[in-house]
């Protein structure tokens, strides 16, 4: 699976002539630069927290060497710990708006370069369908954002991780024994909640470039159209709530999974981390968690038909993959009931029906 993963987002594009051109164009452009330095203060941020949790081993001879109370000392020490996972969820959250950011940025400057640059009709006359260039230039931007981000994430998994080792390691923190299944359950909510919101980002971003006159005009319709999903996702959290406060309290991490467009997953995290109880519900989480895919398998795959939709209207040629097959579920109803449709295609007959007149 990672060896698949890694060619389907490192490797040459050899089966889309408008995926390589993207891909070329943005290497071209060398975006995305200047991230480093968030990078930088997120490796600072860890290394802070390790550091503090080191020094809870050394209670004793740090109120030696200070001469205070051993109660002071923690006191202290907890107040830094109680910092650093602050510090390391505010990355956390910063890390998920920029890169779910800069997804729509890049996918919404794809469609419409080629509207400025007047390569648009050379485009489509070139017989290559909507949905090649609708998931070419989708593919090639992910790859992109893979590329300049995919260091980022292994910190990220650190920056999940090392919350959950400070509270369940350390006696000074409230949280109760680290457990590996809620810890697996934490990583595969936390990172791929990002993974997912970048794809229907990124996807989003291509609709606004589509529907966009300009440059300009495409970047605000693609963050409107995302701001508006992220909108609605927030007020259906904070509607479930309204309807039943308890809900939250009892199953915050499967309701979190609603803020997810916003905060990539922290609310999951912090629900989990916090409150153990959730241990004996990890199966109605992995069945929200489940059923939160599913929703955003639909909606990324509906953005896509829509942006295709939209770039047929402005006379990029249709997909025919479904004419080139013969239309199975079609043609089944057919040879279920031939007398009522005939043979022939719909429009076969049509023009049978003309001939006729004619003659």
């Amino acid at each position: 699976m990672a060896i698949s993963l890694r060619a389907w987002l490192l490797h040459p594009i050899h089966d889309n002539p408008v995926a390589q051109a993207e891909q070329q164009h943005q290497a071209r452009a060398g975006r995305r630069r200047g991230i480093w330095l968030f990078n930088l203060m997120f490796v600072l941020a860890l290394i802070f927290g390790a550091v503090a949790l080191l020094l809870t081993g050394a209670v004793d001879w740090l109120a030696a060497q200070a001469g205070v109370p051993v109660a002071d000392v923690e006191d202290a020490l907890t107040a830094v710990l109680s910092f650093a996972a602050l510090l390391i969820g505010m990355l956390l959250f910063a890390q998920h708006v920029l890169i779910v950011s800069q997804a729509v940025q890049v996918t919404a400057g794809t469609i419409v370069r080629e509207k400025q640059a007047r390569t648009w009709e050379s485009l489509i006359l070139t017989g290559i369908d909507a949905r090649q260039i609708v998931r070419g230039k989708w593919r090639a931007s992910l790859r992109l954002l893979w590329a300049a981000h995919r260091r980022a994430l292994w910190l990220r998994l650190a920056g999940i991780v090392g919350p959950m080792v400070i509270g369940a390691t350390s006696d000074l923190v409230n949280v109760a024994p680290l457990d590996l299944r809620v810890l697996a359950v934490i990583v595969v909510f936390g990172m791929g909640l990002v993974v997912i919101n970048v794809l229907l980002a990124a996807g989003i971003g291509l609709l606004g470039s589509a529907l966009g006159r300009g440059p300009a005009m495409a970047s605000q319709l693609a963050s409107g159209l995302h701001f508006g999903f992220i909108l609605l996702s927030v007020l259906l959290f904070f509607a479930w709530i309204i309807v039943d406060p308890s809900a939250f309290r009892y199953d915050g991490a499967g309701i979190g999974v609603l803020m997810s467009p916003l905060d990539g997953g922290s609310v999951v995290i912090w629900s989990l981390i916090g409150g153990y109880e959730a241990l004996d519900r990890l199966g109605g989480v992995l069945l929200g968690g489940s059923i939160a895919v599913g929703v955003y398998a639909a909606l990324i795959w509906g953005v896509l038909r829509l942006t295709e939709w939209v770039i047929v209207r402005q006379g990029a040629t249709p997909h025919q993959q479904a004419a080139a097959q013969g239309a199975p579920v079609w043609g089944r109803v057919r040879r279920i009931w031939p007398p009522i449709f005939g043979a022939g295609s719909p429009n076969q007959r049509t023009d049978q029906r003309r001939a006729e007149r004619v003659q």
